[in-house]
């Protein structure tokens, strides 16, 4: 099974792929997104898990990502996206759900859109993905965040 973490940052799991947008130890992949790097077009991805990536990209520019991901997925494939509720983000007031950690003094780490399952969901459908799962988040808060997965 090929298995893609897309963004992975400092996370790494035994039988994945890592990508990031640096290049540090445990990364398999480097390079800004968008467009996405070749080594990860040129290749059929069974999963693709992308945390916190939507919102750290330009609205105009998640289209163009998310139809990139459809086409190296492969024919089952799924794509897993958890990124904050900014819905959630907005009632609880809290700036750093809503534009990120500028701790780490990191543009990576900023956000430049927020979504809620909906408004994310119909994105993927622009991008041709028509099977979607709404899930609890599983990689940070279930208080903050929503899990999105989407198939063609």
């Amino acid at each position: 099974m090929r298995r893609l973490l897309l963004c992975a940052g400092g996370e790494r799991r035994e039988g994945w792929t890592h990508h990031d947008g640096k290049e540090r130890p445990g990364i398999d992949i480097a390079g800004l997104i968008p467009p996405l790097p070749k080594e990860i077009t040129s290749r059929k991805w069974d999963v693709i898990e992308w945390i916190h990536g939507p919102a750290s990209v330009n609205p105009w520019e998640l289209l163009l990502v998310l139809e990139a991901v459809r086409f190296c997925l492969s024919c089952d494939g799924i794509l897993a996206m958890e990124t904050p509720n900014i819905d959630l983000c907005m009632r609880a007031s809290k700036l750093e759900w809503v534009f990120g950690d500028p701790g780490p003094r990191e543009n990576l780490h900023m956000n430049r859109w927020g979504y809620t399952p909906a408004t994310l969901e119909a994105v993927c459908r622009k991008a041709g993905f028509g099977r979607f799962a709404h899930l609890p988040a599983e990689q940070h808060l279930r208080t903050r965040d929503f899990r999105l997965e989407a198939k063609v």
